[in-house]
Order: structure tokens, then sequence, then C-alpha cells
């Protein structure tokens, strides 16, 4: 995977201009997040995302054969756990009454993750996924 991701092509598009969805980016992404982060992408979702939100079942990332992650497609996660991470995305960083993150790091969270497309306060009004 990770040899695969060095050799991508640039793209021919300025950034910003058109959106594009791209799985290697995600991979990317779980790339970063396992050098910045020091540690495995699970230990550190897990750590930050998965204990924060409560979660109450195991969930699992698919590896490559050399160990990389597949951020993009290989987190496998009960609904349950999955919509109290879409609960704190859409309460803006909460998570029953606590903040967990700042509103630009969620952002940087929905966006590079993509766990949930579309989701905003006013559809979140009212509305509790638990």
């Amino acid at each position: 995977l990770r040899d695969f991701l060095t050799k991508m092509p640039v793209s021919d598009m300025a950034h910003g201009t058109r959106h594009h969805y791209c799985s290697p980016h995600s991979d990317v992404l779980g790339w970063v997040i396992e050098r910045s982060g020091g540690a495995s992408f699970a230990e550190l979702f897990s750590r930050h995302i998965l204990a924060p939100c409560g979660a109450v079942h195991e969930a699992y990332i698919s590896l490559d054969t050399f160990g990389a992650p597949r951020v993009s497609g290989g987190l496998c996660i009960t609904i349950h756990d999955l919509l109290r991470i879409g609960q704190m995305v859409c309460d803006g960083g909460c998570f029953c009454g606590q903040r967990l993150y700042q509103n630009a790091g969620l952002m940087i969270f929905i966006t590079s993750m993509t766990i949930i497309s579309g989701c905003n306060r006013k559809m979140a009004k009212g509305h509790d996924f638990l």
C-alpha cells in the first residue's frame, strides 16, 4: 500500500477547485497519523476517538501484508459505536455534554476520516442517534 501511495501521480487540478474523492488520500492520512502520533492507527483511533465516545464493542482495522492500515475502508466497527461517533460529530465535538474536541480539530476529523457526510447541527437538532 505505501509503495503504491508514494507513486501516485500529482493531480492536474488546482487544490480546492473541484471535489474528487480518492481513497488513497485517506490511506496517506492514516500513514501521517501514525508517523506524527508515534503509535499505530488502531491505537490512536481507539485512544482519541473510540474511548472518549464511550465505545462498548471492539473495532478492527484491516492491514495490508506489510502492516499498513487500510484507513480508506478497512475500519470494522459496530453500528452502535459508529453512531456514537456520529452523534459527537453532529454535536460539534461534544459527547454526553462533555466537549471532546474543539471545532477546528473536529473539522479535520470529519473531512479526513470521511465517517459522516453531510451531517450538520440543523439536521441533528432534536435527534439522538443513541
